[in-house]
């Protein structure tokens, strides 16, 4: 951590990319969906739509992590821009549909990554309070922790969401909000997620401790992607930049998360 910095007792982690794979899940269910909501469209349309689903260009998550949309509203518009863009028939039950198949393909597919159950070990077995915090909404993100099977490893109630508030990261009082919810101070707070801005540099503005978790295997677009100017914006704050969760307790002052540490 920063020099001057004291080491953190607790610890926040992010969600979608950074405890599971958010992106290879909604892929393989936006395919679904699209199938579901128009039988018959080509497999190649519906994977391009359902890769623009989840890039979301028109930034409709955007608005609702702004408090400005619903979770229904907001999926709903943005497979109505997808619908339009790939020039499928919009019909009133398309959204129904689109869902149908959607939930249970997302939760077949979403896995946890493979450093995530280490470090939640990690921190049951060193007393580091751990707790989410994520844009996502509340009731669906419960989901996302049973589907990969990590409610064995956090607290279902642990989780700070865009619901808590009515906005979402990177808001500073979202973020003081979960260290409240944990009884810690926010000085005292490390919190890793892989977006720049909204992750690092928010919970840094907030008056976090925070780390950029850049995988070698992330998101090629948008906040995820770890262009120059970014590593520099990051290093000019005194954030690290880490590759896998198993360096979080190397932040912590210990070495890293391992079975030979458990």
């Amino acid at each position: 951590m920063p020099s001057g910095r004291p080491r953190p007792s607790a610890l926040l982690l992010d969600a979608d990319g950074t405890l599971w794979d958010t992106r290879t899940a909604m892929e393989a269910a936006g395919a679904a969906g699209v199938r579901a909501a128009w039988p018959g469209v080509a497999d190649d349309v519906a994977a391009g739509a359902a890769r623009r689903y989840r890039s979301d260009p028109t930034n409709v998550f955007g608005a609702f992590v702004a408090g400005e949309l619903t979770f229904e509203e907001m999926r709903r518009t943005r497979l109505r821009e997808v619908a339009a863009e790939a020039g499928l028939p919009w019909t009133d039950d398309a959204p129904s549909l689109f869902e149908s198949a959607y939930g249970p393909q997302f939760a077949r597919s979403l896995e946890a990554f493979e450093d995530t159950v280490d470090l939640l070990r990690w921190c049951a077995g060193s007393g580091v309070p751990v707790r989410i915090l994520t844009n996502s909404s509340q009731e669906y993100t419960r989901q996302k922790v049973v589907a990969t099977g990590l409610a064995a490893h956090l607290d279902l109630d642990a989780l700070c969401s865009r619901d808590c508030l009515g906005v979402g990261k990177p808001e500073p009082s979202v973020f003081v909000h979960a260290c409240e919810r944990m009884g810690s101070l926010v000085s005292e707070v490390l919190y890793v997620g892989d977006e720049l801005a909204a992750d690092a540099l928010g919970a840094a503005d907030a008056g976090l401790m925070s780390a950029w978790l850049v995988r070698e295997d992330g998101d090629p677009a948008g906040e995820v992607r770890p262009t120059a100017e970014r590593y520099a914006r990051a290093e000019a704050r005194g954030i690290p930049v880490i590759g896998s969760l198993r360096e979080v307790p190397g932040l912590f002052g210990v070495g890293e998360s391992s079975e030979d540490a458990r």
